[in-house]
């Protein structure tokens, strides 16, 4: 398979794991009825940067997708990265979201992207690192 042809696959799953993340945020912040989080604007601005945080990984894999003038290996690695950070967090996600309901499930929006950051900074680097040498 040409590595060409996984650039598709990384912007759908970078797609998929953004809005699993969204859906599942304000599900949990149940930002409708009469939650008083919510009285004005601020808690909603708050809720919007705190999952535009929960995000920023899935948004910076998608925008990378679109780069056609990465190499070979860059390209592999980042197919590689967004394979682990976007379906372990969906996973991640929907389990602490849906499935084990927990008063501090609410975290995972914030120490996720910490972690799924530096898996794709530890893949990116790497990636640059293997097209450089095999440049030379």
């Amino acid at each position: 398979m040409k590595i060409q042809s996984c650039q598709p696959a990384v912007a759908l799953l970078a797609i998929s794991g953004l809005l699993v993340t969204i859906i599942s945020g304000v599900s949990m912040a149940q930002p409708w009825g009469d939650n008083y989080a919510y009285q004005d604007v601020s808690g909603y601005l708050g809720l919007f940067l705190f999952l535009a945080w929960a995000v920023s990984p899935y948004a910076y894999l998608y925008w990378m997708s679109g780069r056609l003038n990465a190499s070979g290996p860059v390209k592999l690695a980042r197919l590689i990265v967004t394979a682990i950070v976007c379906v372990g967090g969906i996973y991640i996600v929907v389990d602490s979201a849906f499935i084990h309901l927990d008063a501090q499930g609410g975290l995972i929006f914030i120490f996720l992207p910490i972690y799924q950051w530096i898996l794709v900074g530890l893949f990116e680097f790497t990636g640059y690192i293997v097209a450089r040498r095999s440049a030379t």
